[in-house]
């Protein structure tokens, strides 16, 4: 995430609440992410993987101020199992926040890692979750080198739990894809995004941000409108199986996408080199 996307996601409201925990609608969201997980250990994979273990050690990527993972692990410890949870994000404030949090609702201190979600990590984890549908701001060559990452960073039985919604239902065929939208409006802001441009190397749709009361430049951010057969199709290129899980049925365009048995096929050395379709931009 971007300088630009900390801008947006500090200064249009409903992604600012819908971010923070201690907001009603955060507060919201993390009650409804326990219920989720609740129902989501009860698949039959999680369920096998753990009988296999008490301790589980968990990356969240993208996690913020640690919503979803903060709720996975309070299900988690409800159910007497052990946790160790890294977050991490881009955001400084957001991670700062996720500690805050973690104390309140779990009495555990959580690790936090400043750090780009496509950049190569550290050890080695049980579980790996990106939870909000987080992957909007990154391309598909974006996703494959996470998707590596993720594979190599999780142990031999670990499993990828991605928490997703179809861009391709929700924006293209129930709204729209809009020139401009009005993001937030107050008596003292008023947000409005607009189009750019579409990267036809990249596949992404380029916005710029600004706020119309004050005198500053534009932001610009980065969309990709995935659908979920895109996400499930890139991550069954680096696991062995992948599963849907649709937890609420009336809303079929959101749900978990659960991943097991890494392939561990490239290396990140491999997936370094700039191809050349996307050298010629």
């Amino acid at each position: 995430m971007s300088r630009d996307l900390e801008w947006i996601y500090s200064n249009i409201d409903y992604l600012k609440e819908h971010h923070n925990p201690y907001t009603s609608t955060g507060r919201k969201r993390y009650v409804n992410a326990i219920e989720r997980f609740k129902k989501l250990l009860n698949h039959e994979w999680l369920k096998e993987f753990l009988s296999r273990r008490r301790n589980v050690k968990i990356l969240d990527l993208c996690g913020g101020a640690g919503i979803g993972s903060i709720a996975l692990c309070k299900v988690l410890l409800s159910m007497n199992f052990k946790v160790e949870l890294t977050i991490s994000d881009i955001r400084r404030d957001a991670l700062e926040l996720s500690k805050k949090f973690a104390r309140e609702e779990l009495n555990l201190e959580v690790s936090t890692v400043l750090k780009d979600a496509r950049e190569e990590f550290d050890g080695k984890y049980d579980l790996i979750l990106i939870y909000g549908a987080s992957t909007i701001y990154f391309n598909p060559w974006d996703w494959i080198k996470m998707l590596n990452n993720i594979s190599n960073s999780l142990v031999d039985d670990g499993l990828f739990i991605n928490d997703d919604v179809d861009r391709m239902y929700t924006i293209v065929y129930q709204q729209g894809y809009k020139p401009w939208l009005i993001e937030t409006a107050l008596r003292d802001k008023l947000v409005i995004s607009v189009h750019s441009e579409y990267d036809f190397t990249t596949g992404m749709f380029k916005r710029v941000c600004c706020d119309l009361l004050r005198t500053e430049e534009g932001k610009h951010f980065n969309l990709f409108l995935w659908s979920l057969a895109d996400l499930a199709a890139y991550i069954w290129l680096f696991f062995k199986d992948v599963d849907l899980i649709i937890d609420d049925p009336l809303k079929p365009w959101h749900a978990f996408i659960i991943a097991k048995e890494p392939r561990r096929k490239f290396t990140t050395k491999e997936l370094s080199t700039i191809p050349r379709f996307l050298s010629k931009t």
